[in-house]
């Protein structure tokens, strides 16, 4: 048993229902409850404390007592609060919240180990800024604020005793900074959600109007993710004639309009719009049983855990070259990656595979192998593992 505290300063808020009762996203728990069995130790979160939660689908009650860690809910605008919470913990976990800032510089003056975690770049940052803010003059103010804050975030990594980078981005961009940075691919995959003999389907021999290629997307319908750009790729490919069904997963903001570009092309037969599916229960079988090919138009370079969620079912991405897909494209043969924005490259694409079904194989099974090495389990455990040296050479 391990008697040093780790310390985890979490970014969603937790809302104090009554003195028993906390509420919390199921994805955050779940990922704590890991920490927890791996650390093999006393494990304390720290979360910003408010009536508002993080508005997510999975927010959960949770009997305090219940979970396998303590929780500590302040006010994480207060560096004083923070300083009160940490003064117990060995090891502390944070991220690159502009709240956190100089909070590594003192976890090292009190000999208290400081792990940074980082997933955007500046540049996607910057991207999102572009996809979801339309005024150009707050925007602008948005653009020198992330620039700032990047200037403080190096400042936190320099000072850190290690950087866990999620994504290849963040990764290359640090670890010039910290020499003791390790890239890992967060995602709620679990062994027995993989692909496997039962559930992976022979690539078919032809596509043609009895047997369409299957397209699909999951995630928010945004701008952000890309989501208007699908139904313009629906549309090319009609145009075409190509055979092909495009199945479309999730809610969001510009689903209204999605549906009523539905109706206007004249794509109700070639595009359905599923809206959101349970996770394990419903999306994941969905996806393995019945999809070829995923098509992932997000215009920013977010380490979505969309990505290894699509290989878990053997499905290679067909997407926009952001930072995050060009770096797994970069090391594996995942799919196939365009300019942002070029719907017409993607298109084409498509139709290659879609008179060379066999260009689908080698990618689907490096997608399932990529994903089997970095499941939920394992890339927690790989970040344990690396909490656990750096207390070591500390």
């Amino acid at each position: 048993m391990n008697d040093r505290v780790l310390g985890v300063i979490g970014s969603i808020p937790g809302n104090l229902v009554n003195k028993d009762t906390v509420v919390l996203t199921e994805k955050f728990v779940e990922g704590m409850k890991m920490y927890s069995y791996y650390w093999q130790g006393p494990v304390k979160v720290i979360l910003s404390a408010g009536a508002d939660t993080s508005g997510n689908l999975d927010n959960r009650h949770y009997i305090i007592s219940d979970l396998p860690f303590d929780i500590a809910l302040i006010n994480l605008n207060n560096l004083e609060d923070i300083k009160e919470n940490i003064s117990n913990v060995d090891i502390l976990q944070g991220g690159s919240m502009h709240l956190l800032n100089g909070l590594a510089k003192y976890c090292r003056q009190q000999k208290i180990i400081y792990i940074h975690c980082s997933e955007y770049s500046l540049k996607t940052r910057w991207q999102i800024v572009k996809a979801t803010v339309p005024n150009p003059i707050i925007r602008l103010r948005r653009y020198f604020w992330e620039w700032n804050q990047e200037r403080k975030n190096k400042i936190e990594v320099k000072f850190a005793a290690g950087a866990q980078c999620n994504g290849t981005p963040v990764y290359e961009q640090y670890k010039n900074i910290n020499s003791n940075a390790m890239v890992y691919f967060d995602n709620r995959i679990t062994e027995d959600m993989l692909a496997d003999s039962k559930t992976l389907r022979p690539v078919p021999e032809q596509f043609n109007r009895e047997r369409p290629i299957r397209l699909a997307f999951s995630g928010r319908l945004n701008k952000m993710k890309g989501a208007d750009a699908l139904i313009r790729i629906a549309d090319i490919l009609q145009q075409r004639q190509l055979p092909f069904e495009f199945h479309i997963f999730g809610d969001g903001d510009l689903e209204k309009q999605m549906r009523k570009n539905i109706l206007r092309l004249g794509l109700e037969k070639n595009v359905t719009l599923h809206g959101v599916l349970d996770f394990t229960d419903e999306l994941i079988p969905t996806l393995k049983e019945n999809i070829d090919l995923f098509v992932c138009c997000h215009v920013q370079g977010d380490p979505s855990c969309t990505y290894l969620e699509t290989f878990a079912c053997a499905i290679p991405i067909i997407g926009y070259l952001n930072e995050a897909f060009d770096g797994l494209l970069n090391k594996h043969k995942l799919g196939w990656g365009v300019p942002i924005g070029d719907d017409i490259a993607l298109s084409d694409q498509i139709e290659l595979i879609i008179s060379a079904p066999s260009l689908l194989i080698l990618p689907r099974m490096t997608a399932l192998q990529f994903a089997t090495e970095n499941t939920f389990h394992k890339v927690d455990e790989q970040r344990i593992k690396h909490m656990r040296e750096t207390q070591l050479s500390n």
